[in-house]
């Protein structure tokens, strides 16, 4: 059954909001984007929104999607720790093989997740010879993230695995949206001028 991780434990420190909840321009959420090109994807199994910090608002945003949410108790010890929660809850709902998302990435196309999704995993797909988002994993490549103790990142994680390469023609695999000026490049002026200024209410009207 294929399943979906999606990272969301993230602090948001320099958007000052967090970044699964933000607006796009067709009325989604950065999450509601995302799940909506899973399931049109076909990603019929369990879709897992790990939350960390700030997380009572991302966790009824997700429920709400009709997600499930695994809580990361200690997000501030990197995207790993997140990874390998939400790859425990995944597993344990019956998902053997995994697209990886951050949610910091929200405008990846479904025609290159069906892609991902028809190749053999593990794959990472490329944009002109650079790597992007999301992982295709196996239960073997997910075992090996979820056992590989001394590795600080999902890189090192996934050393030996090997993740074949995937060309696709999609630049949104490269976004990393971590501040107000990707989240203007992406979401234009007028939801870039809602996000709060410091010292306001972290609050987003529309």
């Amino acid at each position: 059954m294929t399943g979906a991780v999606v990272l969301a434990a993230g602090a948001s420190s320099r958007m000052g909001f967090p970044k699964p909840l933000l607006p796009l321009p067709r009325g989604e959420t950065f999450l509601s984007a995302i799940a909506g090109s899973l399931r049109r994807a076909g990603v019929l199994g369990p879709i897992v929104v790990v939350t960390g910090h700030r997380p009572t608002a991302i966790e009824r945003h997700a429920r709400a999607l009709g997600l499930s949410v695994a809580r990361n108790p200690r997000p501030q010890e990197g995207q790993l720790s997140s990874a390998r929660r939400g790859l425990r809850r995944a597993l344990s709902l019956g998902a053997t093989e995994l697209l990886l998302w951050p949610c910091d990435a929200p405008r990846i196309r479904v025609s290159t997740l069906r892609r991902l999704l028809a190749s053999k995993p593990p794959a990472v797909p490329t944009h002109r010879g650079v790597s992007g988002h999301p992982l295709w994993l196996d239960a073997a490549a997910a075992s090996r993230i979820l056992g590989a103790r001394r590795a600080r990142s999902l890189r090192e994680a996934l050393r030996g695995a090997r993740p074949r390469a995937l060309a696709v023609g999609d630049p949104g695999i490269l976004d990393n949206v971590n501040g107000p000026e990707a989240y203007a490049a992406i979401a234009g002026p007028r939801l870039a001028g809602l996000l709060p200024r410091p010292g306001q209410p972290k609050s987003l009207s529309r």
